[in-house]
Order: C-alpha cells, then structure tokens, then sequence
C-alpha cells in the first residue's frame, strides 16, 4: 500500500511505531527522536559535569523521561542542578527561556543548561544567560560531531 505524504507523516507523527531509547516503552517516532538526542544531550553534559564539579560532587542523578525536578542533579544536595534538551534552534517553544526559569528555581550553588542545535557553535554562550549570573548556558556536541 502506498501512502500519501500527509498519511506518511501522519503515521510518524500519532502512530506508536517507534521505541523508548532507554525503556523500550512504545513511542511516536517523532518523539523517539526526541529522547534519542535529550538523552546522548544528557549523557555529555554529565561528562562535562564530572569534569567541573569532581571535587565537590561524588555524583550525578539524571532524569532521563519526564520526571519532575532537574534534569540533572548532584548526588550531594544544593551543589548541582541542570536541565538539558536538543532542538533545531534554541529559541523553539521557548524551550531554553523555560530551561532557565525552571534550574532559576533550584536550590542549587551551580545552575545550567546544556543544549544541543547543531547550527550553533560549542561552548558558553554568555549572550543566553540571564543577566543576574545565576544560571551557565552552554552549546554542547554530541554523536560524532
């Protein structure tokens, strides 16, 4: 059977025909992608947090679904929390705004978001981050980038 791009697109949008990159659970594809690339996100910017914090943190818990509270945080309370997404462009949905506000409310000394647009460059980006210095932006890579 041949499908129309509408039907096609239909299918990858509602249909459950693709898979949870860590449970196995049953997805949209779309939103299979989604968590692919959060998760690889997720995973490098805790490689970069060990980096930074391995004298004050013994740890990270990583909130890989959509589960309440950061991200990412230390093991330790108050040290660390982080949020983390992947998208075309940082500005879509508002996602980073929402990133900020969101780690803005942890009790936490050290605050970021890591996200991952392949169009922009690696590494801080200080033009993001809220003027009260309260929380680190950072572009990071990921998958053989």
């Amino acid at each position: 059977m041949t499908e129309r791009g509408i039907e096609f697109l239909h299918r990858l949008k509602f249909a459950q025909s693709g898979i949870h990159p860590l449970t196995g659970a049953p997805l949209n594809l779309i939103e299979q992608l989604n968590q692919t690339f959060t998760c690889l996100a997720s995973f490098q910017a805790t490689r970069m947090l060990f980096e930074w914090h391995r004298e004050n943190c013994s740890g990270f818990v990583l909130n890989l679904a959509t589960a309440r509270g950061s991200d990412i945080r230390s093991i330790e309370p108050g040290i660390v929390a982080a949020e983390v997404f992947a998208a075309v462009s940082p500005g879509n949905n508002r996602k980073l705004r929402a990133d900020i506000l969101k780690v803005q409310r942890e009790e936490a000394q050290f605050r970021y978001v890591f996200f991952h647009c392949p169009r922009i460059p690696q590494g801080r980006q200080t033009s993001r981050e809220p003027a009260d210095g309260t929380v680190q932006v950072w572009s990071i890579a990921i998958a053989n980038e």
